[in-house]
């Protein structure tokens, strides 16, 4: 078992950080893929996982909290799930004694872990993003939000030279995460409102609002960017693309950064390359399935 924050093992302080991620519609193998890797790595923390009623099926055997998700939906759901998921989270965190020093809230189907998270030498900050490879501008995805988002929204602020910031992952002390998930999940409807109906359901806005909120100052926490090389997380996306080339698999199987070093966390794997996928199944053979279903 992880020591907590506050208990220490010779000079280093340790983790005891909590999982929190939504997760539904998913096969055996997706829920299997986090979990498996998950505990593998020695971490022993309290992992919760939101699933949708007709995935039960899909989870039984596997380690870890699966909570209904229906209880959990906001009674609204004129918006993406990638929006609403920051309303459950309130939701979850107001119903469930979440154990922790931290708790991180991911991605689910395109994330596997490496090494405990627990043993990772955080710092004491509040909260931790986590940077893309790529700036704003550059990202077709990202820069098309920006442009409408800010023709309608933050028009008083320019930041597409600013590098994209992940809203996939996000890791943040306990006692903190109730209040910072209200405040994004209503900077999120104040920009949503903006837009036609018909087009809140498609349109993904909650990277585009995290990036706004931290970029525009409006994060009174004590905040932490890291990148791929301080490898918490490494976000493969632009990382992996050849003229970036600053993440691969090496021979080992392993997802590591620029620096030739392991990674915590690899997420964005769906980016990755058949080639790079299969020598990635090599390391992980809970993961290989015969074809690649991510």
């Amino acid at each position: 078992m992880s020591l907590s924050y506050y208990e220490w093992n010779g000079d280093a302080c340790m983790n005891n950080i909590s999982i929190i991620a939504v997760a539904t519609n998913y096969t055996y193998h997706i829920y299997r893929n986090f979990i498996c890797s998950l505990y593998s790595t020695g971490y022993e923390g309290e992992c919760f996982i939101l699933i949708d009623e007709k995935s039960i099926p899909e989870t039984r055997g596997l380690r870890g909290t699966f909570i209904p998700i229906e209880k959990y939906l906001p009674d609204n759901l004129d918006i993406h799930i990638q929006n609403y998921r920051l309303k459950i989270y309130q939701n979850i965190l107001q119903d469930y004694q979440v154990p922790g020093s931290h708790i991180f809230f991911c991605d689910f189907r395109d994330l596997l872990f490496q090494k405990n998270i627990n043993d990772y030498p955080l710092g004491d900050h509040d909260l931790y993003l986590f940077q893309e490879d790529q700036v704003i501008k550059n990202c077709g995805f990202n820069g098309s939000n920006y442009d409408r988002i800010k023709a309608n929204v933050f028009k008083h602020i320019d930041y597409k030279d600013q590098p994209i910031l992940c809203s996939g992952t996000i890791l943040i002390k306990n006692n903190l995460a109730l209040d910072f998930m209200k405040q994004y999940y209503i900077c999120a409807r104040q920009c949503l409102d903006y837009l036609d109906p018909a087009t809140k359901k498609t349109l993904i806005e909650d990277q585009d609002v995290l990036n706004y909120m931290y970029y525009d100052n409006q994060i009174e926490l004590n905040t932490k960017v890291l990148t791929n090389l301080d490898n918490f997380v490494n976000t493969m996306g632009y990382a992996v693309k050849p003229e970036i080339n600053t993440a691969t698999i090496n021979d080992q199987g392993y997802i590591v950064n620029a620096n030739g070093e392991i990674s915590y966390i690899g997420h964005q794997l769906d980016r990755l390359g058949q080639r790079q996928l299969f020598k990635l199944f090599g390391k992980f053979p809970f993961i290989s399935t015969g074809h690649v279903i991510l």
